[in-house]
């Protein structure tokens, strides 16, 4: 059965949000955030996070992105 993720983390630690998915669960995470029309949010808190200058979290960021798909 799949995991519910806590969307709550998404205005407040998306790349949290992010990892919190299992790699078998991406799939059906995109298809619910897509749905809810959230994944735009998502990736573009991401995008920013990408744009740190934290070294960690600009790297955290990218892992995240990189584990759904978008690097």
């Amino acid at each position: 059965m799949i995991q519910m993720v806590d969307m709550s983390m998404l205005d407040t630690n998306p790349v949290a949000l992010v990892n919190g998915v299992s790699k078998d669960e991406v799939p059906t995470f995109l298809r619910r955030t897509i749905r809810e029309k959230k994944l735009t949010k998502i990736v573009s808190a991401l995008n920013k996070e990408v744009l740190s200058a934290d070294p960690a979290r600009r790297d955290a960021a990218a892992s995240a992105l990189k584990r759904i798909g978008f690097i």
